[in-house]
């Protein structure tokens, strides 16, 4: 049995629906009469990120990764300019990786709800954040990864030399000696603000160059939907997307650059010969050619004997440029990208290399004690100072015992300032360990407790918001089946005497008319 609703309550259920829908909209490209594939959910991604590599796609030996760079020659304004793209981690965290890529995408995409312009700060929670990014929420673990991977980024600096563009003038951002991030603050909940209060959200502030981009169109849109599913399956075809994106919008249909170019920009590494460049990429591509962003690719020799890769514009990538944006106002600028927004680079050579450090975890712990014990930092430390750095190491891990190393340093200097080594340190660690954990149960247990009022919070919500819609749709209704459903409650329920309690009577009404609403077998 199905339950035909009124038409008026059908329209009013609709409409109170699509006032509370997301900004997501059918693929376009499928083609008509079929299933749709997926919704769409579009974000403006920045420009100077599109075009140069900021996040490592892969997780092995990101611990060792210090710094990338790119640096070549460029064409601007008829003038060859020598560019510098270096980006460099800070050294208590890793260098952003796929965790800190995929979370900042997700940010991207929250932002892009709050509407346009766009402000900060992106407020959200770690329950929010996680189902953006479309990562399984598993509590005080998911919290602590995700912290690591927004702090990551946070401390990320752009060293940048006729690399950034600044998005409403469309010329190069100055050199400057403190660089540029992509954030100039993370808060989390709990944390203390400025003012002295206690922040009941996380934030994440932009920094003010790149909001400023983002609000000038310096970006372009991305199927947020499709970004995820080829980065669940090839972080280097989401990559490829981004970029071939930013190429693309200048109104080209075939783009065609140097094999060995193209490595630069996503980064990967340069393969020597044409059957292992094709192996390499061949997946990725081919992941591109299903979702229709690409129509083709064709390897070719160039006329430097240079392999050469011809990319055709797929209609997939044709339909994203042209989709509408949320706000009437700049509807018309941001429809589809300008070729004076967005237009490729000329890029006449281009490398990309990579620092990274050659010491081992144990010496790298010795090193950040003698820095910070005695402003030594190149000691290399002796062979029982290396057996106690790698006993710390094998019981704390070498983040957690860079994490604990400056309270161990204040703690030695009050208990024992004439040490000399590292293993004099090494008792301080476990004290300091147990405190660690001490603090962190207590910070789970406040979390925990945040948690549940916040699910309690979202639970009442979503209670508010179905009893406004089953009350709009009430009022909506005829009398006649106003008067039907009355009777069929009172029936049900003849011992509660509903005729002489009308509140409680209206309750059940709503109540079944929400089951009535919803289809069954």
């Amino acid at each position: 049995m199905r339950f035909r609703l009124h038409p008026n309550m059908r329209a009013t259920l609709t409409q109170i629906s699509a006032s509370t829908a997301e900004s997501t909209q059918v693929d376009p490209s499928r083609e008509r009469g079929s299933a749709p594939r997926t919704l769409r959910h579009i974000v403006q991604v920045e420009t100077n990120l599109l075009r140069f590599p900021f996040f490592a796609l892969h997780t092995k030996g990101l611990r060792d990764i210090d710094a990338k760079e790119v640096r070549g020659t460029r064409l601007e304004n008829g003038q060859s300019h020598e560019f510098v793209f270096r980006v460099s981690r800070n050294t208590d965290h890793l260098y952003p990786g796929p965790l800190s890529r995929k979370a900042h995408f997700a940010l991207l995409s929250l932002l892009r709800k709050q509407g346009f312009p766009f402000r900060n700060p992106i407020a959200f929670t770690w329950r929010q954040l996680a189902r953006e990014m479309q990562v399984a929420y598993s509590g005080s673990t998911t919290i602590s990864r995700l912290k690591d991977a927004l702090h990551s980024t946070l401390g990320a600096m752009i060293k940048s030399s006729y690399a950034l563009k600044e998005g409403e003038s469309r010329i190069t951002l100055p050199a400057r000696e403190r660089g540029y991030m992509l954030y100039s603050e993370c808060l989390f909940i709990n944390d203390r603000r400025v003012d002295g209060t206690i922040a009941d959200q996380n934030f994440v502030t932009l920094s003010d160059w790149y909001l400023a981009n983002l609000n000038s169109l310096y970006a372009a849109p991305i199927d947020y939907a499709l970004w995820n599913r080829l980065n669940d399956r090839s972080p280097l075809a989401s990559r490829l997307y981004e970029f071939l994106l930013f190429n693309f919008s200048a109104a080209i249909d075939t783009f065609t650059i140097n094999y060995a170019k193209l490595c630069q920009f996503l980064p990967a590494k340069v393969e020597p010969y044409a059957s292992q460049a094709k192996e390499q990429l061949a997946p990725a591509f081919r992941l591109l050619l299903e979702e229709g962003i690409v129509g083709a690719v064709n390897w070719t020799i160039g006329k430097r004997d240079d392999l050469q890769l011809n990319v055709t514009r797929g209609l997939h990538l044709n339909e994203s440029l042209r989709l509408p944006k949320p706000n009437a106002d700049v509807q018309q600028a941001m429809t589809t990208p300008s070729r004076a927004a967005i237009q490729p680079d000329l890029f006449d050579s281009v490398t990309t290399s990579e620092s990274t450090n050659t010491l081992s975890p144990a010496e790298r712990l010795v090193q950040q004690f003698h820095a910070a014990w005695s402003g030594e930092p190149a000691t290399p430390g002796s062979l029982g100072e290396l057996t106690a750095a790698k006993e710390c190491l094998d019981r704390y891990g070498f983040d957690l015992a860079s994490h604990l190393l400056p309270k161990v340093i204040k703690r030695l200097r009050e208990k024992f300032p004439d040490a000399k080594t590292f293993g004099a340190a090494r008792p301080y660690f476990t004290e300091l360990h147990a405190e660690h954990e001490k603090r962190q149960r207590i910070a789970d247990i406040s979390k925990a407790t945040n948690l549940k009022e916040e699910m309690e919070a979202e639970q009442h919500r979503q209670n508010e918001v179905r009893k406004a819609t089953l009350e709009s749709a009430w009022h909506s209704l005829p009398i006649a089946d106003q008067n039907s459903i009355r009777e069929s409650v009172v029936g049900k329920n003849p011992r509660l005497l509903l005729d002489k309690h009308p509140v409680l009577l209206h309750r059940f009404c709503l109540d079944e008319l929400g089951r009535r609403s919803v289809p069954t077998d």
